[in-house]
């Protein structure tokens, strides 16, 4: 699993309570994101995402610590929402 990820824009929407999930990557039927999850200490919100639409979500704040993401040829990667977004790549056939 790869740590961090760069191009994703995660926006705090307080009125809502939500953060919105925005990621840059290709969505084409040959690579694109399968999923973006948002994981609490008890429960998990997934979003399932497919090919030509968009790399985007929206979760309820409640107590998410990390957001995953795969892509299908590179893997698992999340996004430490308590820590901040570490500038590293999304994965090697990406950007």
């Amino acid at each position: 699993m790869n740590q961090y990820v760069t191009g994703a824009v995660i926006k705090r929407l307080r009125e809502e309570n939500e953060y919105y999930v925005q990621i840059e990557h290709d969505m084409t039927k040959q690579h694109y994101i399968s999923f973006i999850a948002a994981v609490s200490a008890d429960r998990i919100q997934m979003v399932k995402l497919y090919p030509q639409g968009n790399a985007e979500a929206r979760f309820k704040m409640n107590g998410v610590e990390k957001i995953y993401l795969y892509c299908n040829w590179s893997g698992l990667f999340y996004l430490d929402v308590v820590k901040g977004i570490a500038e590293n790549r999304l994965c090697s056939y990406c950007i």
